[in-house]
């Protein structure tokens, strides 16, 4: 049946209105038989009758209490023994009760009987009722032909008139059925003329309506419903604006068939009504089509209610979800699928209803959920290759959705095997590899990649697997396989458009794959050569920074310079020119061509003091101004980075640089107040060795200050800070310089210098320069104690360690060297004992004979010790 509907609709006969009208007509007469048996019943009243139980069934067939007539009419069957012509006439009752009670089965059942059981029946009317009703059952069960064939005699003359009304309504109805559009139409035409007064009149005239409206004869059947306007009973009237419901929608007159439906729809059956059910399902539709769904929510209710039939209940459910999806009440709709899939779970709509109750649930962020609903459709018998494909890859979509890529790399993986097609495998595998690049599992995407290409290469996806490979080895630093796949890509696939960027790529990679000179200057030939051959492209400045990078490599400053000074000098609008001017500036000061680094350096500040670079540059040029002893301009670039750049990582220590400046040029207070901005950072906060310098910093310039007691206090945080290192040991040296000179004024301070110095010249870790210097102001400390002997030592050790080192060739500055002889032969001399004059006089003449710039002195203070002693050379 639904086939011969679907040669009507290729058929192009019918607007897309009337293609609804006939679904409808389609599922609302699959039920009309009980509506034609009440007919019957109606038109055949009680009839004295000997007999009780028959007239009790009549009695409950008209108070519609169907079952209980039936049961009745069995005792009436009964009670006929069989006779004829009351057998046929309970046997008919019987039928009658059971098809009004929607019991095809039984009804069936009951002629059955009959047909087995009867003899001798020659009564014209019961065997054509008979007849009659074996055609209702045969088309309640659907067999359509056979009914048309059972009751096609019927329309004899000599059929009783009433009978044959009952037929040519079928008839027409069987033909509706078949979408038999004439044979409908003569049937009821031929009700109307010979049976103008019948019962049915009303009704045949109002189904007469639907077959001109399937047939896009709208005026005739508008005519049809003018002249049944206001000449009926209110139950017909009404039936009358619901047919002008039909063929306003059939005209595409939504706002007037809405307003006739909410007109009649307070007075709509309260039970399942084919007719309603066709009206209001073909003006939800049209509702639905024209975008106006909320409208068209508003009646799917209704739908639902007047449906007979499980494929009218599944059509307006599923109508409801995709107005819900439409009006974008995902909950709601979601809610609409769960139910479908409830209630009708073997229904053919099963596997696109899973697959939308997937996309669903995917688009309100309940990916996990949706996982399970497309692996449902991967394993329903039911479900096509295509879908299948699609769950198979929706689900691994949702997989990687809901955070657990790994799970969907796999997914896409084992989706390959559901694939139809070259193209749709390769897809599957493509997707793999992109969520394993995305993963940072490059190893994993190369070898997708990989498998793309060995595959499906062919195929729409190959030439982006390729280049996809390429990129994903770059990512795992297998730069030769990289620019390998690169060089490949080149050649299977010379005219894509993607080729420019892999040349590029591919002399990228060679770059950092080169290990040797000769590679690196490979790499900047290939990397010049794509400049030449690709001169207008937009990465011709990143190809030349590609190609400075390679120039470092190969020791080739000159080559580094030529880059990136064609960056400078031939792209000034290009994204990469401040980097250029960046690494020029720093490769001038390299190369030590200083006037061209402070150049380009203040060349950079100019245009770009505000890029996340110009910290550097600004520190590089303070350190440049410092070196050349520029100390107030380099104090200008520090304070310049601390100003523009609170936040930068270097902040501090252009605060400290900026402080050293201050403190080189006598600017005391400023140094201070600079100081003390680098200890009350919070953002960013000051690396260790910073605040370990700077404590040490704020010592020094206190002490210039003669605040020695304050000074002491930031030595001792720059040594907690610094620790073990060489600063954190000088730190402690200027501790013990601090307490030699409050000892001035306050003797037990001594005491703790002596022991601050002794400290560092018994410590292992003391470096052979702040040893030595310890050394000094420990054996000054004891000098000041009046301990000379301990004094005299403490210079000797610097004498001796001096001799020692330079015997073993180890080079020693010779200041203390210088100051140690001195000392130790002034207190040598104090003592006034030949030995220590002679001792004396022969550190002179050691220290003479290193012919250091002070030699000579040396030379005449021994000999004068020895002249003045008379003591023997």
């Amino acid at each position: 049946m639904l086939t011969s509907f679907a040669i009507f609709f290729r058929s192009g006969a019918a607007s897309p209105a009337a293609r609804r009208l006939v679904s409808c007509l389609v599922l609302g007469l699959a039920l009309l038989c009980p509506a034609l048996a009440a007919q019957e019943a109606a038109a055949n009243p009680a009839v004295a009758n000997p007999y009780a139980s028959r007239d009790k069934g009549l009695s409950a067939m008209g108070q519609g209490v169907y079952g209980a007539a039936a049961e009745f009419f069995l005792d009436y069957r009964k009670a006929t023994g069989l006779r004829e012509p009351d057998f046929a006439d309970a046997t008919i009752h019987l039928v009658k009760a059971w098809v009004m009670a929607g019991d095809t089965a039984k009804a069936a059942e009951a002629l059955e009987y009959h047909r087995a059981r009867s003899q001798d029946l020659t009564e014209a009317y019961y065997l054509h009722a008979l007849q009659y009703w074996r055609a209702v059952i045969l088309r309640a069960e659907g067999h359509l032909r056979p009914a048309q064939q059972a009751v096609q005699p019927l329309l004899d003359r000599a059929v009783e008139p009433e009978l044959r009304q009952n037929t040519l309504y079928l008839l027409a109805d069987l033909d509706i059925l078949q979408q038999r559009w004439p044979e409908a139409e003569a049937h009821l035409q031929r009700l109307l003329q010979e049976f103008p007064g019948a019962p049915q009149a009303v009704r045949a005239r109002l189904r007469l309506v639907s077959v001109l409206l399937v047939t896009q004869r709208l005026p005739q059947a508008e005519a049809i419903l003018d002249d049944l306007q206001g000449s009926v009973s209110e139950a017909d009237d009404r039936e009358v604006t619901r047919s002008r419901v039909l063929l306003a929608v059939q005209r595409g007159e939504l706002d007037r068939a809405v307003e006739l439906y909410r007109g009649i729809a307070a007075g709509r059956p309260r039970e399942p009504d084919a007719e309603w059910w066709i009206t209001s399902s073909a003006l939800s539709a049209a509702l639905c089509e024209a975008g106006r769904h909320e409208d068209a929510l508003a009646i799917l209710p209704q739908v639902s209610a007047m449906a007979l039939t499980e494929d009218q209940r599944v059509e307006s459910l599923l109508r409801t979800a995709e107005a819900q999806i439409a009006l974008q009440r995902l909950p709601q709709a979601i809610d609409s699928l769960e139910r479908f899939k409830r209630d009708y779970p073997r229904r053919p709509e099963s596997v696109p209803v899973l697959i939308r109750l997937g996309e669903l649930l995917r688009q309100t962020n309940n990916a996990a959920t949706a996982v399970a609903y497309f692996a449902d459709v991967m394993a329903h018998p039911g479900a096509s290759p295509a879908y299948r494909y699609r769950a198979a890859i929706s689900r691994a979509g949702c997989l990687k959705e809901a955070g657990v890529p790994e799970q969907a790399v796999k997914a896409y993986l084992e989706a390959e095997a559901y694939g139809s097609s070259a193209t749709e495998k390769a897809q599957a595998v493509l997707l793999a590899a992109e969520t394993a690049f995305a993963l940072g599992d490059y190893a994993a995407a190369a070898a997708n990649y990989g498998a793309v290409c060995e595959r499906y290469r062919e195929t729409a996806f190959g030439e982006e697997a390729r280049f996809r490979q390429a990129r994903a080895l770059f990512e795992l630093k297998s730069f030769a396989e990289s620019a390998a796949a690169y060089a490949r890509f080149i050649a299977e696939f010379p005219q894509s458009p993607q080729l420019e960027t892999a040349r590029l790529e591919r002399a990228m990679a060679l770059r950092r794959s080169a290990g040797s000179r000769e590679e690196f200057q490979a790499a900047f030939a290939e990397l010049w050569a794509f400049t030449e051959q690709h001169p207008g492209a937009a990465s011709v400045p990143r190809a030349l920074m590609e190609a400075y990078e390679a120039a470092l490599g190969a020791g080739d400053s000159d080559g580094a310079v030529l880059a990136l000074t064609t960056v400078i000098d031939s792209h000034p609008a290009a994204e990469l020119y401040p980097d250029a001017l960046y690494h020029r500036t720093v490769m001038y000061f390299m190369r030590a061509e200083y006037d061209k680094a402070v150049a380009d350096g203040e060349a950079f500040l100019e245009k770009f003091s505000a890029l996340p670079l110009a910290p550097d540059i600004m520190l590089q040029l303070g350190d440049h101004h410092a070196n050349r002893g520029d100390f107030e301009q380099a104090k200008g670039c520090f304070s310049m980075l601390a100003s523009k750049h609170p936040q930068s990582a270097l902040a501090p220590v252009a605060l400290y640089e900026a402080a050293r400046c201050s403190y080189r040029l006598e600017q005391l207070d400023s140094a201070l107040v600079l100081l003390d901005q680098i200890l009350a950072m919070d953002n960013p906060k000051p690396k260790a060795d910073v605040l370990a310098r700077a404590e040490f910093l704020y010592g020094d310039t206190l002490a210039r200050q003669d605040q020695y007691e304050k000074a002491l206090e930031h030595f001792a945080r720059a040594r907690d800070l610094a620790g073990e290192t060489r600063l954190g040991i000088a730190a402690q040296g200027r501790r013990g310089e601090m307490l030699y000179a409050l000892a001035g004024v306050d003797k037990a301070r001594l005491d703790e210098a002596i022991q601050c110095f002794t400290a560092l010249t018994e410590a292992r870790s003391t470096p052979a320069d702040l040893w030595e210097i310890a050394t000094y102001r420990l054996a000054k400390c004891h000098e000041q104690a009046g301990d000379y002997s301990r004094a005299i030592k403490s210079y000797l050790d610097i004498f001796y360690q001096y001799e020692q080192d330079r015997r073993q060739n180890r080079r020693r500055d010779y200041l203390y060297l210088a100051r140690s002889v001195y000392d130790a032969a002034r207190l040598l001399e104090i003592s006034g004992r030949k030995n220590d004059l002679s001792t004396a006089a022969t550190l002179y003449e050691y220290y003479a004979d290193l012919e250091l710039p002070t030699a000579e002195d040396a030379r005449r203070r021994a000999r004068q010790i020895r002249e003045r002693h008379d003591l023997a050379q």
